[in-house]
């Protein structure tokens, strides 16, 4: 998740997942019809203009995935990894708010951005007061985008959850820190998806713990001192209706205009291989659709997007109560790419498939 975008960072997503699959274990069968359905998207529109070798990298990565789902050597994900990894994303972060030049320095050269990604960049920091940061301004770090570091954020904070131990007064300590960074960090973002799957998670993780309503009252507070100090309609990641009428409304209309001018009945049935067919063929002004769902119908078909939407919903129903906070990760596919991007598709699905794995073993150790 922490790696620099570059060709090793490429290559390193491969060997990883060769090198912590296990072959003698076969839970990667769960989506063996994912995998399989991989194979009309790639051989189908192979030739194509389109298909450059970045889309050709990106299917053998997902199909790899795929494969290699919750067939690990391990079976843990370790927390102090998670508190880590917050902490280097909000420390990117800060190195913005405080204009710090040493740090400042080692992000833009370790997370090198083209000159696109630079004009793009939704905040010019000469004009934006600190007082207001987290309110009007959006901050995505070492990641740029708000929204992808939103949502690496969202992975982090469910793994938080599912992984850090209670048991002393120390570790509840270290836990509500990892839980106050991670909250800081997102509210930064200005993301109002993130703030909705922060709010899904949490909310999800009591009720499977059995919190009493004095637990969801206590943990209001924040909020509640917010709503008294300062008027939460100004600070973006709390406008969610505002996001409703202009985000989500837009992404739509992209993929309507998709569906309206596309006449190929094999893109309809198995995708077109990758989402730039939205600007290589219809002149559509950018690629794909901006969020998941509409991402994965155009790249890899209906047949794709049916047995995907079956597939989470089995595994949501196999994995342990406790763990499935994971799951509402997927809400960014609403609004962002987790399937479709080469570093959160692997982040992601490593780390449901490890959830997936344990909560198997867990089955079949009480029965």
């Amino acid at each position: 998740m922490l790696f620099p975008t570059g060709t090793v960072f490429n290559v390193s997503i491969p060997i990883l997942l060769f090198m912590v699959f296990d072959m003698r274990n076969r839970l990667n069968e769960v989506l063996v019809p994912l995998f399989l359905l991989l194979f009309p998207a790639a051989f189908l529109n192979m030739g194509q203009p389109y298909i450059d070798f970045k889309s050709i990298v990106r299917l053998m990565s997902i199909a790899l995935v795929f494969y290699t789902f919750a067939s690990y050597k391990g079976n843990r994900i370790l927390f102090p990894y998670a508190f880590f990894a917050v902490c280097y994303i909000l420390l990117s972060q800060v190195s913005i708010i405080l204009n710090l030049p040493f740090l400042g320095n080692f992000f833009d050269n370790t997370y090198s951005i083209s000159e696109l990604s630079m004009q793009n960049h939704s905040l010019d920091m000469a004009t934006v007061e600190t007082s207001d940061l987290g309110i009007g301004a959006r901050l995505g770090g070492m990641y740029i985008n708000p929204n992808n570091c939103g949502s690496y954020l969202s992975v982090i904070y469910a793994v938080g959850l599912c992984e850090a131990k209670r048991e002393t007064l120390k570790q509840k300590i270290i836990f509500y820190v990892f839980v106050f960074l991670t909250i800081v960090s997102l509210m930064i973002t200005g993301s109002r998806t993130a703030f909705v799957v922060l709010g899904a998670i949490t909310l999800y993780y009591l009720y499977s713990r059995g919190y009493r309503i004095g637990k969801f009252i206590l943990l209001s507070i924040p909020i509640i001192i917010l709503m008294v100090t300062k008027d939460l309609s100004d600070v973006r990641a709390f406008s969610v209706g505002e996001g409703v009428e202009g985000s989500v409304t837009f992404k739509m209309q992209l993929l309507i205009d998709y569906l309206g001018k596309c006449d190929n009945p094999i893109w309809w049935l198995f995708g077109a291989g990758d989402i730039t067919v939205t600007n290589a063929v219809f002149q559509s002004g950018m690629d794909g659709t901006d969020f998941d769902f509409g991402n994965i119908f155009i790249a890899f078909g209906l047949f794709f997007y049916l047995m995907y939407v079956l597939i989470n919903i089995r595994i949501f129903r196999t994995l342990n109560p406790h763990y499935r906070v994971i799951m509402f990760v997927l809400l960014w596919s609403f609004s962002n790419s987790i399937l479709i991007s080469y570093r959160m598709c692997p982040v992601f699905f490593m780390t449901l498939g490890l959830l997936y794995k344990r909560s198997c073993e867990e089955i079949e150790a009480c029965s």
